[in-house]
Parts: C-alpha cells; structure tokens; sequence
C-alpha cells in the first residue's frame, strides 16, 4: 500500500528500516531485562529501577514501530528467531552481569 506521500521504492527502505528498528528494540528490552535479573550489591534498588524503566520503554516503542510497519503495509516480525539471526543484533556478553555485580 504507497501511501501519498511515498513512492514504492522509498516505502520498502521505509519499511525495512522500521523492521531494523523493531528487532534492535526487541532486542534491546531483552538486554536490559538479563541486566536487570542479574543486578546485586550497594546500587541494586537505582540500577534495578532504571533498567526496568529501558525495558519499558524499548517494548512501547517495539510496539509503536510494529503498528507503523502495519500502517504502511508491511508485516512487522519480531518473532524471536527473527531478532535471534539479525547480524546487528545487541550481544550482551556474560561477563557484563558479573560486571554488574561488582557494584561499590
């Protein structure tokens, strides 16, 4: 569906950069959830707070992206294999929650 305002070419990169933006959104609120399970020490209460916070709004503008996609036309997929196999996708590597947990 081109909407007025777009030509067919530039409503797929639309569209393909609004999928970009869904999968590192997904990705980023799974992120910052295995930081947030994994929060100990002096800081926990602030940084558990905050993190919850990240994983909320990742997952409000997930789904802000996803019915834009669908506006457009385009079939929004944030299916976990999907967000799994995206080259780009955010890898939080396990020693970042021992990291985490070596708060003052």
């Amino acid at each position: 569906m081109t909407t007025p305002m777009m030509n067919e070419t530039r409503e797929r990169a639309a569209l393909a950069d609004l999928q970009g933006s869904l999968i590192e959104l997904i990705d980023l609120s799974l992120t910052a959830k295995q930081a947030h399970w994994n929060v100990v020490g002096e800081s926990f209460k602030p940084v558990h707070l905050q993190l919850d916070e990240i994983y909320d709004v990742c997952r409000l503008g997930a789904d802000e992206v996803a019915e834009r996609i669908a506006t457009l036309g385009g079939e929004p997929d944030g299916r976990a294999r999907t967000v799994a196999d995206d080259q780009a996708a955010i890898e939080f590597p396990a020693a970042a929650c021992r990291q985490v947990r070596q708060w003052p």
